[in-house]
């Protein structure tokens, strides 16, 4: 926010540490507050919408564009249907009209951190599921040779585990090992 004394209540109003905020930092302008984000890494971006030289709509469009995983939340003294569309348009995570009590601001931030927490945990299967499966291949080799040399004897075992791979056994199939 370009309003020293709005940015300053915000990080003096808010309850961060309730949050499990680390680190706030400020930003008077989409120059600092890019200058911030190049330097750091930054979840979740607060902004208003009109400020000087370069409107907080510009702003995410950038962090779009270079840096796609922040959450922004808008807060802003414009009400207009079209900023708001924009914003969602943009991928705003929130559009908060000032004034807004505190505990609002800190509600958007808490969903904000969960959506953001949800997705990591998402993408960190995703990739244990990428590198498994680029190992299904080995781990089927293992599972049939342990079954060949006669070290897995229990057959409801193999085929529990082959259907896990997609692999099934069935006793009409034209191959049957």
């Amino acid at each position: 926010d370009d309003q020293i004394h709005v940015v300053e209540g915000i990080v003096l109003g808010v309850r961060w540490d309730r949050l499990d905020v680390s680190k706030v930092f400020k930003a008077y302008n989409a120059l600092e507050a890019r200058a911030v984000m190049r330097d750091h890494r930054v979840d979740i971006l607060l902004c208003d919408i009109e400020m000087p030289s370069e409107s907080g709509l510009e702003l995410l469009q950038w962090v779009r564009e270079e840096k796609g995983e922040t959450k922004c939340i808008f807060l802003t003294a414009h009400p207009e249907f079209e900023y708001a569309l924009a914003a969602i348009r943009l991928g705003g995570f929130d559009y908060i009209v000032q004034p807004a009590p505190f505990e609002e601001i800190e509600k958007a931030v808490r969903l904000a951190c969960e959506s953001i927490r949800r997705e990591r945990e998402i993408n960190k299967f995703y990739t244990y599921g990428k590198a498994l499966s680029g190992e299904k291949a080995r781990m089927l080799a293992g599972i049939l040779s342990a079954w060949f040399l006669g070290r897995q004897r229990n057959l409801d075992n193999i085929q529990k585990m082959l259907c896990e791979f997609e692999v099934f056994l069935e006793p009409c199939a034209p191959v049957y090992p």
